[in-house]
């Protein structure tokens, strides 16, 4: 007899899960939910069962599921028109409910400059190619940035006796004229 290897017990619950899920009476299969609701919805959210006319909405956080009770009505409508017939949502917020897709990471839009012929020249002498890439990135960036501007900056509002007080406090005013100490 061939002995299996244990498996982790997330494994384990999807899997019970999805047959519970089955067996308790899932209507919408994944691809019409996505095709019902759009990519945008269908990546953060999972049909689950209906029981009662309760159909249950796996999210994958808490944020979604605020986010989508706000659009029940069109929710139940869409839901209907795949022939469900549903009369509420319940959102049950399940991290496994999310399909993330790798993508590549987001590129600045930030103005670059080009690098000068002295810091390329440094930058050969940098070993590592990932450190230099990250380096003459940075580089790029910082370049690209408008001059920050030398123009006088506005007042303290607080006055110049604040700015000038070591301990921080402006001497009070007072409509009598100056404090007097006893």
């Amino acid at each position: 007899m061939k002995r299996r290897a244990p498996s982790p017990i997330g494994v384990l619950l999807e899997e019970a899960r999805d047959i519970s899920a089955r067996a308790g009476g899932v209507v919408i299969d994944r691809e019409n939910w996505r095709r019902a609701v759009g990519e945008r919805i269908a990546e953060r959210t999972e049909p689950g069962r209906l029981r009662a006319g309760v159909l249950t909405l796996n999210v994958a956080s808490a944020a979604w599921a605020q986010e989508l009770s706000f659009f029940v009505p069109d929710l139940l409508a869409r839901v209907a028109a795949l022939g469900v017939r549903a009369t509420s949502i319940r959102f049950q917020v399940r991290p496994s409910a999310a399909r993330t897709r790798p993508t590549a990471p987001a590129r600045s839009a930030a103005p670059r400059a080009k690098l000068p012929p002295e810091l390329e020249a440094k930058l050969a002498g940098v070993a590592d190619p990932a450190l230099r890439a990250a380096i003459a990135e940075a580089a790029t960036l910082g370049l690209g940035r408008p001059a920050l501007s030398s123009a006088p900056r506005a007042r303290d509002p607080r006055g110049a006796a604040t700015r000038n007080d070591p301990r921080g406090r402006a001497p009070a005013k007072s409509a009598a004229g100056p404090r007097r100490k006893p």
